[in-house]
């Protein structure tokens, strides 16, 4: 099996790293490619990169399977969709230390870094990642195509919504709720619901305007 890995960057590499630790034990990938919209670019450190529609021309549904390795929502949305509406797989990718309780469930396309702790109870739903040394709740919901930050604290029974971005260092209050295409700036202390479409910090958290543009970089939002 190949895996393709979505993004150049640096979360690229680091989903590779993840990959690479993953076959020592098990074997599971035979090569790796990068995935990039630029179908120019045909190497990335050391490997193939092309474009996705060139990956799904190239390779049959049981040769290979994608992962998401961007760390913009609204980005992991979009390959998502271009890799599940072609009939394709996303592959799901824990470090090997960390254990997933089997109350828990992981949807497709799951990536969890090394060091998290995940609880009990716990349903993730598709394409989430959850990155170095953060800390999941018992019972927390989290909601397609999000992200949570390194070092974050997710307290238990919290519901975080879909394509929404928790910054590194933010803490939750046990049972909060946040929704969707919310942006929680770092170090957030969040002690209260927050409703959708916002991006918010501080401590306590506050809303500091509308999430008019859906981006968590690259882009300065108006108020």
């Amino acid at each position: 099996m190949i895996l393709a890995i979505c993004g150049l960057g640096g979360a690229g590499l680091d989903v590779l790293e993840l990959a690479q630790v993953i076959n020592e034990t098990s074997n599971r990938y035979t090569d790796f490619i990068f995935i990039d919209k630029n179908s120019d670019i045909t190497e990335f450190r050391g490997y193939p990169s092309m474009a996705v529609e060139d990956a799904i021309a190239k390779y049959g549904k049981d040769e290979i399977e994608f992962v998401v390795a961007v760390g913009e929502p609204y980005l992991r949305e979009k390959i998502y969709h271009d890799v599940i509406d072609a009939g394709y797989s996303l592959a799901t990718l824990v470090y090997p230390s960390v254990h997933v309780p089997k109350s828990t469930t992981l949807g497709q396309g799951t990536v969890i870094y090394s060091g998290a702790f995940i609880s009990v109870d716990c349903k993730m739903d598709e394409n989430v990642m959850i990155q170095a040394n953060s800390s999941i709740g018992h019972g927390v919901t989290i909601g397609k195509h999000s992200v949570v930050s390194t070092c974050a604290a997710v307290a238990g029974d919290c519901s975080i919504g879909e394509k929404t971005y928790v910054a590194i260092q933010t803490a939750m209050k046990q049972g909060v709720s946040i929704g969707d295409w919310v942006i929680l700036g770092m170090g957030s202390v969040v002690h209260e619901d927050i409703p959708d479409e916002v991006i918010v910090s501080g401590n306590p958290a506050q809303v500091v305007c509308k999430n008019r543009f859906h981006r968590v970089f690259g882009l300065s939002p108006k108020r």
